[in-house]
């Protein structure tokens, strides 16, 4: 049986951990057109906003939603012809420990948003996939 000295200690451990997962946390959203007239107009902005207790550092890894590049941050599920398009834009090589210390990352205080428009016609090729609707959706890296 553990004294209550132990369990008060458990307690205070299990509840700071509790308290220290709450702290930091980030919510996104990804925006775009209903519909676009032509490709070259499909757009969409992420927002990534701090909804923790706390300010957030984010590293811009280059597959992430912070990203500036055109990378291959998106799934694209398919248009009329059920065929994918294509990634013609950059494939980059991300070492965090490198990007932290050139201090590439961006800080977010409290409910503070950042906003980040990514061009896919400039990223992705939609020859194949041709007319009508194509889902859209965010890898995770």
């Amino acid at each position: 049986m553990l004294t209550l000295t132990v369990r008060s200690a458990l307690f205070t451990l299990a509840a700071s951990a509790v308290a220290a997962n709450d702290a930091q946390s980030a919510s996104l959203k990804v925006t775009g057109p209903e519909s676009v007239s032509s490709i070259e107009n499909l757009k969409v902005t992420t927002t990534i906003t701090n909804t923790g207790d706390e300010a957030l550092k984010l590293l811009h890894d280059p597959l992430s939603p912070l990203s500036q590049f055109q990378d291959d941050s998106f799934k694209i599920i398919g248009g009329a012809k059920n065929a994918t398009p294509s990634f013609k834009a950059i494939m980059t090589k991300f070492i965090p420990s490198i990007a932290f210390a050139q201090k590439a990352c961006t800080a977010l205080a409290l409910v503070e948003s950042v906003n980040v428009e990514h061009d896919l016609s400039k990223a992705y090729d939609f020859t194949k996939a041709g007319e009508g609707p194509i889902p859209l959706r965010l890898t995770t890296s």
